[in-house]
This record gives C-alpha cells, structure tokens and sequence, in this order.
C-alpha cells in the first residue's frame, strides 16, 4: 500500500493505475488525509454486460485465456430502410434479375 498525493497522482496517473493494476493499493491524499483508493478491482464487482454471453466470458477475459475485440468506433451512417419483404417477393426480385440476364436483356 502506498500514499499519494493529488498533484502527484494527476502529473503521473498512468504509473499509479498500472501499479494498481498489478495488485498495488493506492491511497488517494489531500493535504494528509487520504480521500480516496484506487485498487484493481475484483472480479466482476460492479460490472453492467451488454449480454448474457459478454458476462459468462468474462473470467476467461479476467484470466487472459482470451482477448475481447474492440467495438466499432465510427458509427454507421445509415440505419434501416424500413421496406420489409417476405422471402417469396425477395426469391421472386432474384429470379427475375437472373432471367434478364448480366446485360439487363
């Protein structure tokens, strides 16, 4: 367990998040009396999943077995059309595409 200051901590945030990252308490001071903890935090204490699936994977995330992808960081432009077809109207659409042919005759 070690004591830091707020300055100390803002002008070398990254060095104490990695120390708690490895196991290491951080206390937090402010003019001597500790305000806060930073520690690494425990299992899935606290945890929101985006799903059923995301939450059961997670203690082989936690272990390291496996490595969760990043999600997208541009948003799509378009969203749903809206149109909706049943599979006949979309096999049919295909089938007569198909018949004109590649040269639209």
């Amino acid at each position: 367990m070690q004591a830091v200051g707020v300055r100390e901590l803002k002008n070398r945030l990254s060095h104490y998040l990695a120390e708690a990252k490895r196991g290491e308490v951080v206390l937090v001071t402010d003019r001597g009396q500790v305000v806060a903890e930073i520690r690494k935090p425990q299992a899935d204490a606290g945890m929101v999943f985006a799903s059923e699936y995301d939450r059961k994977i997670w203690p082989y995330v936690q272990s390291g077995e496996i490595k969760m992808g990043r999600r997208p960081r541009v948003k799509l432009k378009y969203g749903p059309t809206g149109l909706s077809f049943s599979d006949e109207e979309i096999q049919r659409y295909l089938d007569e595409d198909r018949a004109e042919g590649p040269d639209g005759g």
